[in-house]
């Protein structure tokens, strides 16, 4: 497909952000041909009933990969056309407003099965998620520095483990290559 198709297909660079923005995200979380809120799909419903505080860091963990392969690079893409274009900044910020919602419920749902490290609290938590949750992370760490999917979900794991739960919480990980 020629570029000329692409654009003339879209009103703008924005716009054609938001779809393959929006393309990516369903691919990744499941059920993409439908408008369904991220915590009502089939692998986050699965990765919600986990009953330990661990299991479900884990489970949203192997989401959150899988949601930065497909994504990393587009976000990155929107980053800098935000920098640039006043509708992709707006979309950046709507994205990064849904994130931050996300991390207040990863928040929630970590506190109903565990309680958050000792001077800890929900909104500082919530800040703390937004900030790691950020596909840049994972487009430094996998596609600049090379790490694989399975390095970088191992240690991502244990960084949040260890970050909500306390030090003591997270066992000891290797960020060897693989």
């Amino acid at each position: 497909m020629s570029r000329a198709t692409v654009f003339s297909s879209f009103t703008g660079k924005p716009a054609l952000l938001k779809a393959a923005y929006a393309a990516a995200f369903g691919r990744a979380a499941g059920d993409e041909d439908q408008a369904i809120p991220f915590v009502e799909r089939p692998r986050s419903r699965l990765v919600r009933a986990e009953p330990t505080a661990r299991g479900y860091l884990a489970g949203y963990t192997d989401i959150f990969v899988s949601l930065c392969h497909h994504l990393a690079c587009i976000h990155e893409a929107l980053r800098e056309a935000a920098a640039a274009d006043p509708e992709a900044r707006q979309l950046l910020d709507h994205v990064l407003e849904e994130r931050r919602r996300g991390a207040s419920t990863i928040v929630a749902d970590v506190r109903a099965r565990a309680k958050l490290r000792k001077g800890l609290d929900d909104e500082g938590a919530a800040d703390a998620v937004w900030a790691l949750i950020d596909p840049s992370l994972f487009h430094m760490l996998v596609h600049r520095r090379q790490w694989s999917e399975a390095r970088f979900r191992d240690w991502f794991v244990g960084l949040l483990e260890s970050e909500l739960l306390g030090p003591d919480a997270a066992p000891r990980r290797s960020a060897r290559p693989r």
